[in-house]
């Protein structure tokens, strides 16, 4: 076991909040039995995380040296927050959910403030990569999620998530399109450019509803533009060696699918959106049966190699 957790890359958080986020697609499709299986599998996932952190200490420590790892280390705390939003409905659970999604929250913010003063000055072009959007945007989770917790701080937090959405989303495609040279295992980050729109999105219409259609609509045509730019990228990315930063393929597909989900629902009378949120599902889905598959390989190869 111990040698198993050794070989866990911390990116695999970004799979974990995948697998939590697809099981609430589901349910949005009105299936709760392969919801919460999907909640139990990214549960397990978050579990594993957590054990190497305890029992590997140091090569956490190590990683947090490392400005690409440390980037996309939000996702974990965005998954613990998907993941109180599955316990909370528990009979007797609300409490240790609150306290849950509570501490995930800081823990996200706490994250964000470390990189910051670590990684961002002396300022550079070329540190930056699309993974600042999991960083910066990331905290767009917390409205998704805070319905039943804390729903006055997810509005503020919405709002900051767009304004953060709005500096980082030029300065990351300056990086990516016009500096360029990204090395290879960095290639699957692209994936992450089609998800803070969608965030933001699902974000607005869990708290306003349809309150502020021009926002939401504004979002809705922004996300399908960069969600269609990043399924064109990723026939090309695919054709690379598997890397743990293919989990940055997952969580865009699944949040993506979602808010053109909760869309569809806001505007019924827009067929169409219902037919594409059914065919964006199906392709979450595929994306991150795919990752998974890669995963298990790819961690059971590092294991042989261990024992060998």
């Amino acid at each position: 076991m111990k040698h198993f957790l050794a070989g866990i890359p911390l990116p695999m958080a970004g799979l974990a909040l995948a697998v939590c986020s697809l099981g609430n697609l589901f349910k949005l499709w009105g299936n709760p039995l392969i919801g919460n299986g999907l909640a139990i599998i990214g549960g397990v996932m978050v579990f594993i995380l957590v054990l190497k952190l305890l029992i590997h200490p140091g090569h956490v420590r190590s990683d947090f040296n490392n400005p690409l790892i440390v980037a996309v280390t939000p996702t974990f705390t965005m998954a613990i927050m998907i993941l109180a939003t599955y316990i909370e409905p528990l009979a007797g659970w609300h409490l240790v959910a609150q306290i849950l999604w509570l501490v995930a929250v800081v823990l996200h913010i706490g994250l964000m403030a470390y990189f910051t003063a670590r990684f961002v000055f002396p300022w550079h072009i070329g540190k930056i990569y699309p993974s600042w959007f999991v960083m910066y945007v990331g905290i767009g989770v917390i409205p998704v999620t805070s319905l039943n917790f804390y729903p006055t701080l997810g509005k503020t937090f919405l709002w900051i998530a767009l304004a953060l959405y709005v500096i980082v989303l030029p300065i990351v495609f300056k990086r990516v399109y016009w500096h360029k040279k990204m090395p290879e295992a960095t290639l699957p980050l692209i994936g992450i450019i089609a998800a803070p729109a969608s965030l933001c999105l699902a974000g607005c219409i869990t708290i306003y509803g349809g309150e502020i259609r021009w926002l939401a609509i504004a979002l809705l045509c922004l996300a399908q533009a960069l969600y269609v730019f990043v399924l064109l990228q990723i026939p090309r990315v695919l054709r690379l060696s598997f890397y743990p930063s293919y989990a940055a393929l997952t969580f865009p597909m699944v949040i993506s699918a979602t808010a053109l989900t909760l869309s569809a629902k806001q505007l019924p009378q827009l067929q169409f959106l219902h037919v594409a949120g059914i065919i964006e599902t199906v392709i979450a889905c595929a994306m991150v049966l795919y990752v998974i598959i890669h995963y298990i390989v790819f961690l059971n190869t590092h294991m042989m190699k261990r024992e060998a």
